[in-house]
């Protein structure tokens, strides 16, 4: 997660995109959180940034191993912070303040936020506004009617990561947004449905 905040080349060149909207300017970012419960298990990047496993070596798990039970709590954690978080998505608001309250929604149940450390991401979710792409820092620009941000939530639990996103309207969008987020999850629900024991990736 670099943080950087990437533009589709036609919102480049034009200078605006979703309804015509000003492209999103970047805003201040706080200082960086700490998790400081020892008891709240640090991923191995936590402290530099890198993580000395990474790209090391590939896991198979079977089902009904305790590898797997953790895998899913992690998930269960992840699914049910996207939902947290996105609740507090309304204009006026800044994906800076969700960014806390995640934070310490997070840390309140004993676990990490992933992002949080990982090669010097400074926040615990990534924010994604308009014509940002991925991976969008959380800053102090408040949320505006008619925006989409795309919040991508991670949490680290009992060694593994659950991992999702989604794209949320604020308030009433333009056609052209509304149109993206429905088809985008449109195509979500029909990976998932394709997902199973023995589906190639190369099927979903």
């Amino acid at each position: 997660m670099s943080g950087k905040r990437l533009l589709t080349t036609a919102a480049r060149s034009a200078g605006k995109l979703n309804g015509n909207r000003p492209l999103v300017s970047l805003g201040t970012v706080s200082p960086r959180m700490t998790v400081s419960d020892p008891d709240i298990l640090h991923p191995p990047y936590a402290a530099t940034g890198n993580d000395p496993n990474s790209g090391q070596y590939y896991s198979h798990f079977n089902f009904g191993s305790k590898e797997l039970e953790h895998m899913k709590e992690a998930c269960y954690h992840a699914r049910e912070t996207l939902e947290y978080a996105g609740s507090l998505v309304k204009p006026g608001v800044t994906t800076d303040e969700i960014d806390r309250k995640v934070f310490e929604h997070v840390v309140a149940r004993k676990i990490y936020p992933s992002p949080l450390g990982y090669r010097g991401f400074p926040k615990s979710l990534c924010s994604s506004i308009n014509e940002v792409l991925c991976h969008g820092v959380p800053d102090d620009r408040e949320l505006v009617e008619g925006d989409i941000v795309n919040l991508d939530v991670s949490t680290y639990v009992k060694g593994f990561h659950g991992d999702t996103s989604a794209t949320f309207r604020v308030g009433a969008v333009s056609d052209e947004a509304d149109r993206l987020c429905t088809e985008t999850e449109s195509c979500l629900k029909a990976c998932i449905e394709a997902c199973g024991p023995g589906v190639k990736l190369s099927k979903i």
